[in-house]
């Protein structure tokens, strides 16, 4: 998001607003999770929910690995292989929702994204850790209508 935000931005098209969830800012360290994404799918998914915890409820079943594995693969492949390199502040507002704890966003790590906007800067934390939209997703959907001042009922949208 940050560096489609700053390409968008100097294309002349910055954006209206940015938000992260459960990510620290582009120039902190994302705590250990070398070579999770070279695993076996199998040891994928368990090392992750080891890792980030909040998934013990989840059925692990072939279905879901089917599903999630290639795109936490490459998102973890990401993580690892992303080199930070100094930008200008955005224009937009910034806005920020965690869970309280979330072990590769840390608060520090949240905080730091005040530093990468001239706009305001919100910093929203519940409780759980990486995972904590899985039960606050009504009110991460309510804040970002209000931060973008739509009138229609996006949480509705969400629930579909």
């Amino acid at each position: 998001a940050w560096e489609l935000a700053q390409r968008a931005t100097r294309l002349g098209r910055p954006p209206v607003q940015l938000f992260a969830i459960s990510a620290g800012a582009p120039d902190t360290e994302v705590p250990a999770i070398e070579g999770l994404h070279e695993r076996s799918d199998d040891d994928l998914v368990v090392a992750v929910a080891a890792a980030f915890g909040g998934l013990e409820a989840t059925p692990i079943t072939p279905a879901l690995i089917a599903a999630v594995v290639p795109g936490l693969r490459a998102d973890l492949e990401i993580l690892n292989s992303y080199q930070y390199a100094a930008a200008p502040r955005l224009p937009c507002p910034i806005g920020v929702f965690a869970g309280h704890g979330d072990p590769i966003a840390p608060l520090a790590a949240l905080e730091a994204w005040r530093g990468h906007t001239d706009g305001a800067f919100f910093l929203r934390r519940f409780p759980g850790g990486h995972f904590f939209f899985r039960d606050a997703r009504d009110a991460v959907v309510s804040d970002i209508v209000a931060a973008l001042g739509h009138r229609r009922d996006l949480a509705e949208l969400a629930r579909r």
